[in-house]
């Protein structure tokens, strides 16, 4: 099964997909997993704060897009938006404790991330798309 879902950045597109991709999950999985609703609402919050931090006023001309695949085994999610991506900082947190990183401002949403899934990765296109991808066993 595949669900995508884009929307423009605005101030409540982050409780807009949550609520889409709640109901959308719950439906397809025929339960709700709340720590994969976790994950994608940490992943929709860097999408926004990427987005607002680089185009400001224009942010809604830049949509933020959620494409969920689910198989027998594995949940996959793909978190794209137009923002600046990620810096070296925030790679180099994702390497850390989670301990040594709860009082810090930025990151630990990334790392919380990267220890409820089974992968994780990013890409960023010459268009300028940055994605975040996760893999989660469901099964």
């Amino acid at each position: 099964m595949r669900f995508q879902v884009s929307v423009p950045c605005y101030d409540q597109v982050v409780q807009k997909i949550d609520r889409i991709t709640t109901c959308s999950l719950k439906e397809l999985l025929e339960r709700e997993d709340r720590r994969l609703l976790f994950v994608i609402h940490e992943l929709l919050i860097n999408a926004y704060e990427s987005t607002i931090l680089t185009y400001a006023d224009n942010a809604p001309k830049y949509p933020i897009e959620v494409l969920i695949n689910i198989d027998e085994q594995t949940v996959s999610v793909h978190v794209s938006d137009y923002g600046y991506g990620m810096n070296e900082d925030a790679l180099v947190i994702l390497d850390q404790e989670l301990d040594g990183v709860l009082m810090q401002e930025r990151g630990r949403g990334l790392l919380m991330v990267k220890k409820l899934v089974d992968k994780m990765y990013f890409s960023k296109k010459e268009s300028g798309i940055f994605t975040v991808s996760i893999e989660k066993r469901w099964n």
